[in-house]
């Protein structure tokens, strides 16, 4: 019982890692991703299409 319940902890604990990798990945994706945005819309103002190509919606 021991045994199992260390492997438990252990698992836990690369459990726990994992989903801060994860989290911090993501917090990086979004920061460069709404960069992208601004710049885009920015880049691509008199040509809505392509924003919309690149499945940033435009208010009318």
């Amino acid at each position: 019982m021991e045994t199992a319940n260390l492997v438990q902890t252990k698992e836990k604990g690369e459990s726990q890692n994992a989903t801060k990798v994860r989290d911090a990945a993501v917090d990086s994706l979004s920061a460069w991703l709404s960069d992208f945005i601004a710049i885009s819309r920015i880049a691509l103002e008199e040509e809505p299409q392509l924003l919309e190509s690149l499945g940033i919606l435009q208010r009318s």
